[in-house]
Protein backbone atom coordinates (compact mmCIF):
# COMPACT_ATOMS: atom_id res chain seq x y z
CA UNK A 1 0.00 0.00 0.00
CA UNK A 2 1.11 3.59 -0.60
CA UNK A 3 1.24 4.88 2.93
CA UNK A 4 1.24 8.48 1.69
CA UNK A 5 -1.93 8.11 -0.40
CA UNK A 6 -5.27 7.50 1.23
CA UNK A 7 -8.73 6.37 0.18
CA UNK A 8 -11.19 7.78 2.71
CA UNK A 9 -14.42 5.76 2.62
CA UNK A 10 -17.47 7.52 4.05
CA UNK A 11 -20.89 6.09 4.90
CA UNK A 12 -24.57 6.97 4.81
CA UNK A 13 -27.70 4.92 5.36
CA UNK A 14 -28.20 1.59 7.11
CA UNK A 15 -25.88 -1.34 7.73
CA UNK A 16 -26.28 -2.82 4.25
CA UNK A 17 -25.52 0.48 2.52
CA UNK A 18 -22.44 0.98 4.66
CA UNK A 19 -21.07 -2.52 4.19
CA UNK A 20 -21.40 -2.44 0.41
CA UNK A 21 -19.70 0.95 0.21
CA UNK A 22 -16.93 -0.18 2.60
CA UNK A 23 -16.22 -3.39 0.71
CA UNK A 24 -16.05 -1.40 -2.54
CA UNK A 25 -13.48 0.84 -0.89
CA UNK A 26 -11.42 -2.15 0.21
CA UNK A 27 -11.48 -3.48 -3.36
CA UNK A 28 -10.43 -0.12 -4.79
CA UNK A 29 -7.64 0.15 -2.22
CA UNK A 30 -6.28 -3.25 -3.27
CA UNK A 31 -6.18 -2.20 -6.91
CA UNK A 32 -4.92 1.36 -6.44
CA UNK A 33 -2.54 0.45 -3.59
CA UNK A 34 -3.91 3.24 -1.43
CA UNK A 35 -4.29 2.95 2.32
CA UNK A 36 -7.99 2.45 3.03
CA UNK A 37 -9.43 4.52 5.87
CA UNK A 38 -13.08 3.80 6.66
CA UNK A 39 -14.99 6.54 8.45
CA UNK A 40 -18.30 5.64 10.09
CA UNK A 41 -18.11 8.71 12.30
CA UNK A 42 -21.75 9.65 12.65
CA UNK A 43 -24.63 8.75 14.94
CA UNK A 44 -26.17 5.96 12.88
CA UNK A 45 -24.64 3.28 15.09
CA UNK A 46 -23.02 5.24 17.90
CA UNK A 47 -24.43 7.59 20.49
CA UNK A 48 -21.70 10.21 20.33
CA UNK A 49 -20.54 9.86 16.73
CA UNK A 50 -17.63 7.48 17.32
CA UNK A 51 -16.11 5.60 14.39
CA UNK A 52 -17.42 2.10 15.12
CA UNK A 53 -16.37 0.27 11.94
CA UNK A 54 -13.61 -1.80 13.55
CA UNK A 55 -15.90 -2.58 16.48
CA UNK A 56 -17.99 -4.61 14.03
CA UNK A 57 -15.36 -6.05 11.67
CA UNK A 58 -11.84 -7.47 11.71
CA UNK A 59 -10.36 -5.94 8.58
CA UNK A 60 -6.55 -5.93 8.49
CA UNK A 61 -6.30 -3.75 5.39
CA UNK A 62 -8.34 -0.96 6.94
CA UNK A 63 -7.56 1.87 9.31
CA UNK A 64 -10.06 4.18 10.97
CA UNK A 65 -9.91 7.91 10.49
CA UNK A 66 -7.67 9.72 12.91
CA UNK A 67 -5.06 12.31 12.08
CA UNK A 68 -5.48 12.64 8.34
CA UNK A 69 -2.94 14.84 6.54
CA UNK A 70 -4.01 18.47 6.60
CA UNK A 71 -1.96 19.41 3.56
CA UNK A 72 -1.92 17.93 0.09
CA UNK A 73 -4.64 17.53 -2.48
CA UNK A 74 -8.13 16.19 -1.86
CA UNK A 75 -10.63 14.88 -4.41
CA UNK A 76 -13.46 15.72 -4.74
CA UNK A 77 -12.37 19.22 -3.79
CA UNK A 78 -15.60 19.91 -1.90
CA UNK A 79 -14.17 17.77 0.94
CA UNK A 80 -11.14 20.04 1.39
CA UNK A 81 -11.31 21.29 4.97
CA UNK A 82 -14.23 18.95 5.75
CA UNK A 83 -12.61 15.51 5.89
CA UNK A 84 -13.93 15.02 9.42
CA UNK A 85 -17.53 15.68 8.34
CA UNK A 86 -20.02 12.89 7.69
CA UNK A 87 -21.76 12.54 4.33
CA UNK A 88 -25.06 13.47 5.94
CA UNK A 89 -23.56 16.68 7.28
CA UNK A 90 -22.04 17.55 3.90
CA UNK A 91 -25.24 16.92 1.96
CA UNK A 92 -27.27 18.81 4.55
CA UNK A 93 -24.90 21.78 4.24
CA UNK A 94 -24.57 21.91 0.45
CA UNK A 95 -27.49 19.92 -1.02
CA UNK A 96 -30.19 19.65 1.66
CA UNK A 97 -32.89 18.67 -0.84
CA UNK A 98 -30.87 15.85 -2.44
CA UNK A 99 -30.41 13.25 0.28
CA UNK A 100 -32.32 10.69 -1.81
CA UNK A 101 -30.87 11.66 -5.19
CA UNK A 102 -29.50 8.85 -7.38
CA UNK A 103 -26.77 11.20 -8.63
CA UNK A 104 -25.66 13.07 -5.54
CA UNK A 105 -22.75 10.68 -4.89
CA UNK A 106 -21.06 12.01 -8.03
CA UNK A 107 -20.45 15.31 -6.28
CA UNK A 108 -19.00 13.74 -3.14
CA UNK A 109 -17.14 10.67 -4.44
CA UNK A 110 -14.25 9.78 -6.71
CA UNK A 111 -14.93 7.91 -9.95
CA UNK A 112 -13.86 4.32 -9.30
CA UNK A 113 -13.11 3.67 -12.95
CA UNK A 114 -10.00 5.80 -12.45
CA UNK A 115 -7.15 4.37 -10.36
CA UNK A 116 -4.50 7.05 -10.93
CA UNK A 117 -5.74 10.11 -9.03
CA UNK A 118 -2.73 12.29 -8.14
CA UNK A 119 -4.33 13.71 -4.98
CA UNK A 120 -3.04 12.47 -1.62
CA UNK A 121 -6.58 11.82 -0.36
CA UNK A 122 -9.56 10.74 -2.40
CA UNK A 123 -13.02 10.23 -0.91
CA UNK A 124 -15.41 7.42 -1.77
CA UNK A 125 -19.08 7.24 -0.94
CA UNK A 126 -22.05 5.43 -2.44
CA UNK A 127 -25.35 4.05 -1.16
CA UNK A 128 -24.43 0.66 -2.60
CA UNK A 129 -21.48 -1.23 -4.07
CA UNK A 130 -19.70 -0.20 -7.27
CA UNK A 131 -17.96 -3.51 -7.93
CA UNK A 132 -19.09 -3.51 -11.56
CA UNK A 133 -16.71 -0.58 -12.15
CA UNK A 134 -13.80 -2.80 -11.04
CA UNK A 135 -15.13 -6.20 -12.10
CA UNK A 136 -12.53 -7.25 -14.66
CA UNK A 137 -9.54 -6.18 -12.56
CA UNK A 138 -10.92 -7.81 -9.41
CA UNK A 139 -11.66 -11.10 -11.16
CA UNK A 140 -8.00 -11.21 -12.17
CA UNK A 141 -6.78 -10.02 -8.74
CA UNK A 142 -8.62 -12.81 -6.92
CA UNK A 143 -8.15 -15.43 -9.67
CA UNK A 144 -11.90 -15.98 -9.88
CA UNK A 145 -11.96 -16.50 -13.64
CA UNK A 146 -13.34 -14.46 -16.51
CA UNK A 147 -16.91 -15.54 -15.81
CA UNK A 148 -16.93 -14.27 -12.21
CA UNK A 149 -20.11 -12.33 -11.50
CA UNK A 150 -20.35 -9.23 -9.36
CA UNK A 151 -21.98 -11.32 -6.62
CA UNK A 152 -19.05 -13.78 -6.73
CA UNK A 153 -16.59 -10.94 -6.20
CA UNK A 154 -18.67 -9.44 -3.41
CA UNK A 155 -18.86 -12.80 -1.65
CA UNK A 156 -15.07 -13.15 -1.85
CA UNK A 157 -14.55 -9.65 -0.47
CA UNK A 158 -17.08 -10.03 2.34
CA UNK A 159 -15.76 -13.40 3.48
CA UNK A 160 -12.05 -12.57 3.25
CA UNK A 161 -11.77 -8.84 3.92
CA UNK A 162 -14.75 -7.93 6.13
CA UNK A 163 -14.78 -10.63 8.79
CA UNK A 164 -17.13 -10.17 11.72
CA UNK A 165 -15.67 -9.54 15.14
CA UNK A 166 -15.49 -12.86 17.05
CA UNK A 167 -17.94 -11.74 19.73
CA UNK A 168 -20.56 -10.96 17.07
CA UNK A 169 -19.91 -14.24 15.25
CA UNK A 170 -20.32 -16.04 18.60
CA UNK A 171 -23.81 -14.55 19.04
CA UNK A 172 -24.80 -15.75 15.58
CA UNK A 173 -23.47 -19.25 16.20
CA UNK A 174 -25.18 -19.48 19.59
CA UNK A 175 -28.57 -18.57 18.11
CA UNK A 176 -28.12 -21.04 15.25
CA UNK A 177 -27.12 -23.88 17.53
CA UNK A 178 -30.07 -23.27 19.84
CA UNK A 179 -32.81 -22.50 17.32
CA UNK A 180 -32.00 -23.74 13.81
CA UNK A 181 -33.26 -27.29 13.35
CA UNK A 182 -34.81 -29.07 10.40
CA UNK A 183 -35.60 -26.88 7.41
CA UNK A 184 -35.25 -23.16 8.10
CA UNK A 185 -36.95 -20.55 5.94
CA UNK A 186 -35.41 -17.13 6.40
CA UNK A 187 -37.70 -14.18 5.72
CA UNK A 188 -36.68 -10.54 5.60
CA UNK A 189 -39.53 -8.04 5.52
CA UNK A 190 -38.43 -4.41 5.45
CA UNK A 191 -41.46 -2.42 6.53
CA UNK A 192 -40.11 0.83 7.95
CA UNK A 193 -41.71 2.70 5.04
CA UNK A 194 -44.77 0.38 5.10
CA UNK A 195 -44.26 -0.38 1.41
CA UNK A 196 -43.87 -4.16 1.70
CA UNK A 197 -46.94 -6.24 0.89
CA UNK A 198 -46.80 -8.52 3.92
CA UNK A 199 -49.57 -10.76 2.55
CA UNK A 200 -47.34 -11.69 -0.40
CA UNK A 201 -44.58 -12.77 1.97
CA UNK A 202 -47.01 -14.81 4.06
CA UNK A 203 -48.44 -16.52 0.98
CA UNK A 204 -44.97 -17.33 -0.39
CA UNK A 205 -43.88 -18.89 2.89
CA UNK A 206 -47.13 -20.90 3.11
CA UNK A 207 -46.38 -22.39 -0.31
CA UNK A 208 -42.89 -23.37 0.83
CA UNK A 209 -44.25 -24.95 4.01
CA UNK A 210 -46.71 -27.11 2.04
CA UNK A 211 -43.86 -28.75 0.14
CA UNK A 212 -41.48 -29.25 3.06
CA UNK A 213 -41.66 -30.94 6.45
CA UNK A 214 -40.28 -29.86 9.82
CA UNK A 215 -40.12 -26.18 8.89
CA UNK A 216 -38.88 -23.39 11.14
CA UNK A 217 -39.42 -19.81 10.00
CA UNK A 218 -36.80 -17.25 10.96
CA UNK A 219 -38.17 -13.72 10.61
CA UNK A 220 -35.94 -10.67 10.38
CA UNK A 221 -37.93 -7.46 10.23
CA UNK A 222 -37.90 -3.87 11.39
CA UNK A 223 -41.57 -3.97 12.36
CA UNK A 224 -43.06 -5.71 15.40
CA UNK A 225 -46.48 -6.11 13.78
CA UNK A 226 -44.94 -8.01 10.86
CA UNK A 227 -43.40 -10.49 13.28
CA UNK A 228 -46.76 -10.85 15.05
CA UNK A 229 -48.49 -11.72 11.77
CA UNK A 230 -46.00 -14.50 11.07
CA UNK A 231 -46.34 -15.81 14.62
CA UNK A 232 -50.11 -15.90 14.19
CA UNK A 233 -49.89 -17.67 10.83
CA UNK A 234 -47.31 -20.39 11.45
CA UNK A 235 -46.65 -22.82 14.31
CA UNK A 236 -42.87 -22.43 14.55
CA UNK A 237 -41.56 -18.89 14.13
CA UNK A 238 -38.30 -17.66 15.62
CA UNK A 239 -36.63 -14.27 15.77
CA UNK A 240 -33.82 -12.62 17.67
CA UNK A 241 -34.45 -10.41 20.68
CA UNK A 242 -33.94 -6.81 19.62
CA UNK A 243 -35.25 -3.29 19.86
CA UNK A 244 -38.04 -2.29 17.47
CA UNK A 245 -38.89 1.29 16.47
CA UNK A 246 -42.41 2.64 16.15
CA UNK A 247 -44.22 1.39 13.07
CA UNK A 248 -43.11 3.16 9.90
CA UNK A 249 -39.89 4.56 11.40
CA UNK A 250 -36.36 3.41 10.38
CA UNK A 251 -34.26 1.48 12.89
CA UNK A 252 -30.97 3.27 12.23
CA UNK A 253 -30.35 6.92 13.09
CA UNK A 254 -33.40 6.78 15.32
CA UNK A 255 -33.23 9.11 18.32
CA UNK A 256 -35.45 6.79 20.38
CA UNK A 257 -33.07 3.83 20.05
CA UNK A 258 -31.66 3.08 23.52
CA UNK A 259 -28.32 1.75 22.21
CA UNK A 260 -27.24 2.66 18.68
CA UNK A 261 -24.16 0.42 18.67
CA UNK A 262 -26.18 -2.60 19.83
CA UNK A 263 -28.70 -1.80 17.11
CA UNK A 264 -25.89 -2.34 14.61
CA UNK A 265 -24.89 -5.63 16.23
CA UNK A 266 -28.51 -6.80 16.09
CA UNK A 267 -28.63 -5.90 12.39
CA UNK A 268 -25.51 -7.95 11.67
CA UNK A 269 -26.80 -10.93 13.64
CA UNK A 270 -30.05 -10.97 11.65
CA UNK A 271 -28.25 -10.40 8.35
CA UNK A 272 -25.88 -13.32 8.80
CA UNK A 273 -28.54 -15.63 10.27
CA UNK A 274 -30.57 -15.10 7.10
CA UNK A 275 -27.57 -16.26 5.09
CA UNK A 276 -27.53 -19.59 6.97
CA UNK A 277 -31.17 -20.44 6.21
CA UNK A 278 -32.10 -23.21 3.76
CA UNK A 279 -34.46 -20.83 1.97
CA UNK A 280 -34.29 -17.06 1.80
CA UNK A 281 -37.36 -14.96 1.02
CA UNK A 282 -36.23 -11.36 0.68
CA UNK A 283 -36.51 -8.09 -1.25
CA UNK A 284 -33.41 -7.67 -3.42
CA UNK A 285 -33.96 -3.92 -3.30
CA UNK A 286 -32.83 -4.07 0.32
CA UNK A 287 -29.04 -3.86 0.61
CA UNK A 288 -29.43 -5.59 3.99
CA UNK A 289 -30.79 -8.92 2.76
CA UNK A 290 -29.04 -8.58 -0.59
CA UNK A 291 -25.86 -9.18 1.42
CA UNK A 292 -27.56 -12.18 3.06
CA UNK A 293 -28.28 -13.60 -0.39
CA UNK A 294 -24.66 -13.10 -1.48
CA UNK A 295 -23.34 -14.92 1.58
CA UNK A 296 -25.94 -17.70 1.38
CA UNK A 297 -24.91 -21.20 0.37
CA UNK A 298 -28.52 -22.22 -0.31
CA UNK A 299 -29.33 -23.53 -3.81
CA UNK A 300 -30.13 -20.77 -6.26
CA UNK A 301 -33.75 -21.90 -6.56
CA UNK A 302 -34.16 -21.51 -2.79
CA UNK A 303 -33.27 -17.81 -2.85
CA UNK A 304 -36.51 -16.02 -3.64
CA UNK A 305 -36.46 -12.34 -4.57
CA UNK A 306 -39.82 -10.80 -3.67
CA UNK A 307 -38.91 -7.71 -5.70
CA UNK A 308 -38.62 -9.85 -8.83
CA UNK A 309 -41.96 -8.62 -10.18
CA UNK A 310 -41.90 -5.18 -8.61
CA UNK A 311 -41.83 -2.76 -11.55
CA UNK A 312 -41.05 0.24 -9.35
CA UNK A 313 -37.99 -1.45 -7.86
CA UNK A 314 -36.71 -2.51 -11.29
CA UNK A 315 -36.99 1.03 -12.62
CA UNK A 316 -35.14 2.37 -9.57
CA UNK A 317 -32.31 -0.14 -10.12
CA UNK A 318 -32.00 0.76 -13.79
CA UNK A 319 -31.91 4.48 -13.03
CA UNK A 320 -29.31 3.97 -10.32
CA UNK A 321 -27.05 1.99 -12.65
CA UNK A 322 -27.41 4.50 -15.49
CA UNK A 323 -26.79 7.52 -13.30
CA UNK A 324 -23.75 5.98 -11.63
Amino acid sequence: MKSNQILLVKAKGGMGNRMLCAVTGIAYGLLSRRQVVIDWTDQAYSKHGENVFLSYFNTPLVEVSGNLPSDGGVFPKIWQGHLDWSVSRMVHAYDPDKHSSFRIHRKYSANLRRLDYPEDIIVLWSYTHRIQDLQSALSKQFELGRDARVDDILRHLLTHYMVLRPEIKARIDAFRNENFSGNVIGVHVRHSDRSANVDRYLDRVKRLCKNNDDVTIFVATDNQSVLSRFQAGFPKVISTDKWYPDSGVPMHQNSTCPNAFENGVEALVDMYLLSYCHWLVYPKGSTFSYISSILSSAPKENIIDMDGYNFRVHIARILRDILH
